[in-house]
């Protein structure tokens, strides 16, 4: 039989409720579940020797500072080289969603939904064998963030009990000082670039007749740059003198210096005197495009990285390796119960892995709870995303959460399939980022 509609009593948090039953990783916690088989998101990767301090860097602005010796086996044991650490964050909804990390925190007797304003899992090994911080030490993670606001804690996710534990209130944001270091560093290799499209610009050739002024022949094919210092001497820039004729041509080396000659040029006019040295060929100019434009590449590579950059870290002290977040309670702002009728048309129950509550503007993406009301925000713009056991992907669209409520307190979700089949990580950012 397929089924067409089903109501579920559940909640998608949007501040607290009143607890009648979590998820199923026992009684009282959240399992990590992540909604695709063959997406994750991809760790970075860093082999360390901790014999030393090691400065780790994202693209996305993270830094991790380990001091030296702090990283030991299970038993304590010093480990000195052939570390791997391995860091993945989560900054966007697309990001949370596939991590399958659930952004529920149980408070007492209410279950809370989190707004993230950044989450990290760090981890470190040693071949196949997990290490671990040594008891006494710790790492710091200035952790990259895209939101400003203050009122964000700290909270380190318990894997076996399912659940968010507080560390810190109040985790204060700062100037992304990695994205300030790159910003210098494009800065300072733009000024490179400058002064070698200078050097490539002072390149210049002189026809003169080698029978009338016959010491200039040892120089014939050969190019020449200018070495003065004067812009109005340089030939490049004085393209109107050698459009006449040139009435008188002298050369003489200058004393004390090598390869490097003084070069007097006269037309109808107009004198040039200048300094400049002789290259062999026009190749020592295609070696400064070359470097030039292997510069622009490089350049343009860290402007991207740098545009995708968080304005913002936060700084985090950790003694282990797991999972952190800086998260706030999403506050209500004009909520709306309702219990929801999900409507995904002919494909049957079933079929639907996991639903999520999803405010792109806010990156906020929160995974169903059973046993609740949907309650949700009137002010925000609001999805719900089923992921399905074959992994498409289905909308329910925010005119839906316009829709009438029956007596029974009923409203209906009608889910959509999207366009796009969802097969990498950015099939299903482009479908986030495109709501």
């Amino acid at each position: 039989m397929k089924i067409k509609s089903l109501v579920l009593a559940s909640l998608f948090v949007f501040g607290c409720q009143n607890l009648r039953q979590m998820d199923d990783n026992g009684e009282s916690g959240y399992a990590i579940k992540p909604p695709f088989k063959s997406i994750s998101i991809a760790a970075l990767v860093f082999k360390i020797s901790t014999a030393v301090v090691n400065e780790l860097r994202t693209p996305k602005g993270s830094k991790i500072t380990i001091p030296a010796n702090t990283i030991v086996s299970k038993d304590g044991k010093p480990i000195t080289d052939g570390v791997t650490v391995a860091f993945k964050e989560f900054h966007t909804a697309a990001e949370i969603m596939v991590s399958g990390i659930p952004m529920l925190y149980k408070q007492g007797d209410s279950v809370c939904g989190f707004e993230s304003a950044g989450m990290f899992d760090m981890q470190a090994t040693l071949n196949s064998d997990t290490l671990e911080i040594a008891k006494g030490k710790t790492i710091n993670v200035e952790l990259a963030s895209y939101k400003k606001d203050n009122d964000f804690n700290t909270y380190l996710f318990d894997t076996k009990a399912g659940k968010w534990n507080e560390l810190t209130k109040n985790n204060v944001p700062i100037e992304n000082s990695v994205k300030e270091e790159l910003a210098d560093e494009i800065a300072k290799t733009e000024l490179s670039l400058l002064d070698n499209q200078k050097s490539i610009n002072s390149f210049f050739s002189l026809n003169i007749n080698e029978k009338t002024y016959p010491e200039f022949k040892p120089f014939k094919a050969m190019v020449w740059q200018y070495k003065g210092s004067k812009p109005e001497n340089d030939p490049g820039k004085n393209k109107r003198f050698f459009s006449e004729q040139i009435e008188n041509a002298q050369i003489k080396p200058v004393q004390g210096e090598d390869n490097l000659f003084e070069i007097t040029l006269t037309n109808s006019s107009t004198t040039l005197k200048f300094e400049a040295s002789p290259a062999k060929s026009y190749g020592n100019i295609d070696s400064k495009v070359d470097e030039s434009a292997t510069i622009k590449t490089e350049v343009s590579k860290k402007k991207n990285i740098l545009k995708r950059m968080a304005d913002f870290s936060r700084s985090l002290t950790i003694a282990k390796f797991g999972i952190f977040n800086c998260d706030r309670i999403y506050s209500n702002v004009s909520t709306r119960r309702v219990i929801p009728e999900l409507d995904f048309n002919k494909i049957q129950v079933s079929e639907v892995k996991i639903i999520y509550l999803l405010c792109p503007a806010q990156n906020i993406a929160i995974n169903y709870s059973n046993g609740y009301n949907v309650v949700f925000d009137q002010s925000q713009t609001n999805y719900l995303v089923a992921i399905m056991n074959n992994s498409d992907v289905m909308i329910a669209k925010p005119e839906n959460f316009d829709g009438p409520v029956n007596a029974d307190g009923k409203m209906n979700f009608k889910f959509e399939p999207t366009k796009t089949p969802v097969t990498t990580f950015s099939d299903l950012s482009n479908i986030i980022s495109g709501l």
